[in-house]
């Protein structure tokens, strides 16, 4: 019995904590990466727990163990700065004990039990069973794919719920001992009170979700109508690169005849000016580059015109593989913002003969690796794991960019680095393909 009683425990409590994550990868920040490493440390620092707490403390749960260890596994879960990782266990702590109270609270007045009775005795098996169905669902909620970032308003606005809605259930629960319940009706209307406070609670995290949720809808539905018009630009670029093709392979008899005829009178001054000419009509069509991939192509032969009118050499490497799982959205994402820096940053070099772009595409078994490297002027911050300190005017936005690759980069459990050496500024992506 004991030993069914150890391995419960240290499965609720690990449930609890994954649950924790769950909610704080939902809300607050997706870029935690729940594997089963994550699973296992938690397992694995509940039954030590469990030890401990058997041999050193008497078999008395100790209140900082089960603190520290939560709170290690919290923080090696996912990258941010240590601010930002309080911010958001506060909110989740308070979401959590309102689940366990309320639920123990309508189970206490149906058993005629006291919340505290209740949770002593009954909560571990069916706060495992809420622990279980939570994460089912919030899981199933993830992979539909859910692309939100609170702001520190959306997360006083739950705080601030969560915390009204503790203190009416405490309340009520308070009032409950003052109130024998053997009628139906005291019965029900501490459970609408517990209903309605629960769905106070509920209302408050779904419309800031759908208020996320639309804003980036938004923000896609922009994307989709920006690579469908730089598509457009590039198959109309293509169009008339072929028109001139035509024109020139046409010509190209004439132009033979000419160059023959020079060449036997001895004009060779008028020979070659009349090659010079011919050259420069060959140069004046456009470059078309091919990646294997239409978006990517459309993206990099519209932003070429860019590089060319502002003196910006350009170099391109490798293609993609036939079987690329990579959505059109998201190769455009990438693409567009950091060939949009890249071209920022050779811009500010004064020396045109530095201003230098380089795109590298390699494919490795299951892994898509993206290089964007490019020259920059001067030395470039980067603080707080690949965030770049930017000089850029409108800061939001070039920000956004940078979130919006990441966002992209996360979609498919990738990589995002940052390299700075001398005067090269280095982008790489990993992506599992």
């Amino acid at each position: 019995m004991q030993v069914l009683n150890f391995i419960l425990e240290s499965v609720s409590s690990t449930l609890d904590i994954m649950t924790f994550l769950y909610i704080i990868k939902f809300l607050f920040c997706s870029e935690i990466n729940l594997n089963k490493k994550i699973w296992i440390c938690c397992a694995l620092s509940q039954i030590l727990t469990r030890i401990i707490e058997k041999s050193i403390f008497e078999g008395e749960q100790s209140l900082i163990l089960m603190i520290i260890f939560p709170i290690i596994i919290i923080f090696l879960s996912y990258r941010a700065s240590g601010f930002k990782k309080i911010i958001y266990i506060v909110p989740t702590v308070l979401i959590m004990l309102l689940i366990g109270l309320m639920t123990s609270l309508i189970f206490s007045i149906f058993f005629r039990a006291s919340i505290l009775e209740w949770m002593e005795n009954k909560y571990i098996y069916w706060g495992t069973l809420l622990d279980v169905i939570l994460i089912i669902v919030i899981n199933h909620k993830i992979s539909e794919t859910y692309f939100f970032k609170l702001n520190k308003w959306d997360v006083f606005s739950i705080t601030s719920a969560n915390i009204l809605s503790l203190i009416i259930v405490i309340s009520t629960d308070e009032l409950q001992k003052s109130i024998i319940f053997d009628e139906v009706t005291d019965k029900i209307i501490f459970i609408i009170v517990i209903f309605i406070t629960f769905l106070m609670d509920v209302s408050t995290v779904i419309s800031i979700i759908k208020s996320k949720s639309a804003m980036h809808y938004k923000n896609i539905s922009k994307i989709n109508e920006y690579y469908m018009k730089i598509q457009l630009q590039h198959f109309e670029s293509y169009k008339n690169s072929q028109k001139e093709t035509r024109r020139l392979k046409h010509d190209m008899k004439n132009h033979l005849i000419c160059l023959s005829d020079l060449c036997n009178k001895g004009k060779y001054n008028e020979l070659n000016d009349y090659i010079k000419n011919l050259q420069d009509s060959i140069i004046t069509l456009d470059t078309i580059f091919n990646t294997g991939n239409s978006i990517a192509d459309s993206i990099i032969n519209e932003k070429y015109s860019i590089m060319k009118r502002n003196n910006i050499s350009f170099e391109l490497e490798g293609v993609f593989c036939e079987s690329l799982l990579i959505k059109p959205v998201h190769i455009c994402t990438i693409f567009a913002n950091a060939i949009d820096n890249a071209i920022e940053a050779c811009i500010k070099i004064e020396e045109t003969s530095m201003r230098k772009i380089k795109i590298e595409i390699k494919n490795s078994r299951n892994f898509l690796v993206l290089s964007f490297t490019n020259s920059v002027k001067g030395k470039l911050k980067i603080t707080n794991k690949n965030i770049i300190k930017t000089s850029k005017l409108d800061k939001k936005n070039h920000g956004f960019g940078l979130e919006n690759i990441r966002s992209a980069v996360n979609e498919y459990n990738g990589d995002f680095k940052i390299k700075v050496d001398e005067d090269l500024f280095e982008l790489e992506i990993v992506l599992a393909n």
